[in-house]
């Protein structure tokens, strides 16, 4: 994908704007209309995260688990 890269400059040559391949900045035609920030922008839903339980630190020697 060729996404189009927003910036108040363009030093492109005429008909070509900023674009982003791979992550690198280079002067082409997009193929798509999200732009780069945009689709970096939209992040996956969190999950909620479990902790562990708390453990003692006062477990007998020889015990797995502690």
């Amino acid at each position: 994908m060729i996404y189009p890269y927003e910036t108040r400059e363009n030093f492109c040559p005429p008909n070509l704007q900023p674009v982003v391949v791979m992550g690198e900045i280079s002067c082409g035609q997009p193929n798509t209309h999200v732009t780069y920030q945009q689709m970096m922008g939209h992040q996956q839903p969190r999950g909620s995260k479990r902790r562990a339980p708390a453990r003692s630190h006062a477990c007998p020697i020889g015990v797995k688990g502690c």
